[in-house]
């Protein structure tokens, strides 16, 4: 199977890079991989699933990768930079989210499939070893909840496109933030929970911490409107963010139209981004109604005047073509910089762009501050991004194979 359709460096891709610009030897069976970030020593940490060892082709399991600067695997960590497991033996274990903690270490949360699903975490030393101070030798499975409060059976696991699911964000004690649905859950850094309340949200897909311990939550409402939500580390909202804690906002028209946040950049003044997508209720003229969009709001839920004149951004492609953005992150201190895809949905092109934060394009990245690349079979789609400290970036999701879409590419343009 080729692995690129068109020629790497046509298409932005840093040669110096893994193979091409881009890595993708992950485990066998692997789901899209999530950067959890970039060392000081320039290596680079990834988590998410597998499912397909030699000798038990059909169990799941989690995943770290550790690739040396140059997209190299190293050496140094796990099995020739891999690292594989599950919360028990002869048990599936999916991975639904991981950070990467201040001291080196890496925490990766997921789910352990028992007679019932539970949640299970695993908190691993800088080669990838497990950490024996955490837990039972590096893994803490906490004790099912009374019988009337026992989740149901699964069903059988499935490895997912979408790596990691669960929205998650260390606090300023280490403790442990994740959000989803309409919950958000504080644990403690042994994994013990320690509360826990509800956000009014329908799904909570990104949440964050500020430099003052307030914890902030982004997704969308009921109501299918983006809705970001500020909350004090006791639970109660910040009321003095937005509405009692509370920005909704809508850009798309239509009894059935949404507008999706998928991804938040919170800077350490409390200010943020979100990005996401709009979905219009009416078809335009390309057979598509969605559209990437980008907003900013000050530390206190208004606007950024000087993004957009305070008003979310709607991508426009060059092409005309649809397009949906999954993650964000700062380029620098006046860049931002959003993946995702574009193209009718099934057959997507994984997209990236670099934007000022101004709300303008930065047209000095690829076509008009756009690159869409096209590098394997299907659908493709960019699902996490990082900045290196030498400015180059750094893409992963689905990309390469449909049995193996797992991918990370590494673009030339600074």
């Amino acid at each position: 199977m080729s692995h690129n359709k068109k020629d790497s460096f046509e298409q932005g891709f840093d040669p110096a890079f893994a193979n091409r610009g881009m890595f993708y030897e992950f485990a066998p069976g692997s789901s899209p991989m999530q950067i959890l970030g970039v060392r000081t020593d320039g290596k680079i940490l990834l988590a998410g699933s597998a499912k397909g060892v030699p000798t038990e082709p059909m169990r799941l399991q989690f995943q770290l990768a550790q690739l040396l600067e140059n997209g190299t695997p190293d050496p140094d960590f796990g099995n020739k930079g891999i690292v594989t497991g599950r919360f028990k033996d002869n048990f599936h274990a999916d991975t639904s989210g991981a950070c990467l903690l201040k001291d080196g270490k890496t925490l990766l949360i997921g789910t352990h499939y028992g007679q019932l699903a539970q949640l299970a975490f695993a908190r691993f030393l800088e080669d990838g070893s497990l950490d024996n101070t955490f837990g039972t030798g590096g893994i803490y499975i906490p004790p099912l909840p009374s019988t009337s409060k026992r989740p149901k059976t699964p069903a059988s696991p499935k490895s997912k496109r979408n790596a990691l699911r669960l929205a998650m964000a260390i606090g300023l004690n280490d403790e442990i933030i994740t959000a989803a649905g309409n919950k958000v859950r504080r644990y403690l850094s042994n994994g013990h929970e320690a509360s826990e309340f509800s956000v009014q949200l329908h799904n909570a897909h990104a949440v964050g911490v500020t430099a003052n311990g307030k914890i902030t939550v982004a997704g969308i409402n009921r109501a299918r409107k983006g809705t970001i939500a500020r909350f004090n580390a006791n639970g109660t909202p910040d009321l003095g963010f937005g509405d009692k804690g509370y920005v909704v906002f809508s850009i798309a028209e239509g009894s059935n139209a949404a507008t999706l946040v998928y991804s938040l950049l919170l800077r350490d003044d409390g200010s943020l981004f979100v990005t996401g997508l709009m979905d219009a209720d009416i078809y335009d003229a390309t057979g598509s109604k969605q559209r990437g969009m980008l907003a900013a709001f000050n530390s206190n839920g208004t606007p950024n005047l000087i993004f957009n004149g305070g008003k979310p951004v709607v991508t426009q492609l060059p092409s005309g073509q649809a397009c949906r953005w999954r993650a964000i992150t700062a380029a620098s201190a006046d860049r931002l910089v959003v993946v995702g895809s574009t193209g009718l949905q099934g057959s997507e092109s994984s997209l990236i762009a670099r934007y000022k934060t101004n709300g303008e394009p930065d047209t000095s990245f690829g076509d008009g501050g756009f690159r869409v690349t096209d590098i394997g079979s299907g659908r493709e789609e960019w699902l996490s991004v990082r900045v290196q400290p030498d400015h180059k970036i750094l893409a992963s999701g689905d990309g390469t194979s449909k049995t193996d879409p797992a991918t990370l590419v590494r673009y030339r343009e600074t």
